[in-house]
């Protein structure tokens, strides 16, 4: 895998599980000194707004259709 690049499904799976691992950490709670309410709404903007856009910025899937 390289640094902002996935060639297919498996990896952008692989990225996305420690993206979300990565937000619910500790380092990221004591990042955010113990706010898990920011924490929720950095995991909500995720989902709300970057997530359902995958197949816009996604390559691998844009050369599927």
């Amino acid at each position: 895998m390289r640094p902002n690049y996935v060639r297919n499904d498996k990896e952008y799976r692989i990225s996305k599980y420690l993206l979300h691992e990565f937000i619910h950490s500790k380092t990221m709670l004591d990042a955010e000194e113990g706010h898990h309410d920011v924490i929720q709404r950095i995991h909500t903007s995720f989902h709300n707004y970057v997530f359902v856009l995958e197949n816009l910025y996604l390559n691998f899937k844009r050369m599927k259709t």
